[in-house]
């Protein structure tokens, strides 16, 4: 059951994803799975029928008076790249295409990526942070191999949706569906982190890239590269995605000199 304040923050945040032009393909209230909103993003250039550029969020939306405390490694390289075949289904794309996938993502930006993190003041319940990392992460898991068997389903005999080491076949469509695991939080959002001349130092955040490592299904490990973005900050978040998919969807219009 969803209580009247969960309700109305994730109103909010419909109304947000709305105003940045995303499909809301299901919410809480219409989905099985433990997750408040699933919505895509399709880039801006819908005249480009060579192929299909789209972002998918799988969103989980939390509150909390804890501060949720991410520990940041600034040494370690934030690419999603990292987490390629955990976020991405595609069609005929070859293996340029993707080396340059996540140039100027918003969380390569950062510059930075946390690898553990403790909700403060919490002591004997399951904190709210494992409980968001881990919905999201199943959620993203069960809807990136959902399409990714529906894709396959669709191909014709002799066909490869995942081969990366071929050059793009220009008489057919090339596809890339990114999937984003995000948490939403309203409340104190910090990084901790080792500083040489200062010490140990702790300030607020309104986004923190976040590395979960998890075995899903007794299948191999898997990455998963979860944005955690401040309540406030989340609109600014949508825009820089925005801008990034347009960015890419020009440049493998580039890439296969459509």
């Amino acid at each position: 059951m969803v209580n009247r304040t969960t309700r109305s923050r994730n109103t909010t945040i419909e109304k947000l994803v709305n105003n940045q032009q995303l499909h809301l393909l299901r919410s809480r209230k219409n989905i099985a799975r433990e997750i408040d909103l699933h919505c895509q993003k399709s880039s801006d250039y819908k005249f480009l029928k060579e192929f299909e550029v789209k972002i998918t969020l799988i969103i989980e939306v939390k509150k909390s008076t804890n501060p949720w405390v991410f520990f940041i490694s600034e040494s370690e390289d934030p690419t999603l790249q990292l987490s390629f075949f955990s976020l991405v289904n595609y069609f005929n794309i070859d293996n340029s295409i993707v080396e340059h996938l996540f140039v100027d993502f918003p969380s390569q930006l950062t510059q930075k990526i946390s690898t553990s993190q403790t909700e403060a003041f919490k002591e004997y319940e399951i904190s709210n942070i494992y409980k968001a990392i881990d919905s999201v992460t199943k959620a993203t898991y069960y809807f990136h191999k959902r399409d990714s068997h529906a894709r396959k389903i669709q191909l014709k005999e002799g066909e490869r949706a995942d081969e990366l080491f071929e050059k793009t076949d220009l008489l057919k469509p090339s596809i890339l569906n990114i999937y984003l695991p995000v948490i939403i939080y309203e409340g104190t959002l910090t990084e901790a982190f080792l500083d040489k001349n200062a010490g140990f130092e702790i300030r607020e955040s309104c986004h923190i890239p976040y590395l979960n490592h998890t075995i899903i299904d007794e299948e191999m490990e898997r990455l998963y590269t979860i944005d955690v973005v401040d309540i406030n900050y989340f609109s600014t978040y949508l825009q820089n995605l925005e801008s990034w998919l347009n960015k890419q969807t020009l440049f493998l219009k580039w890439k296969r000199g459509a």
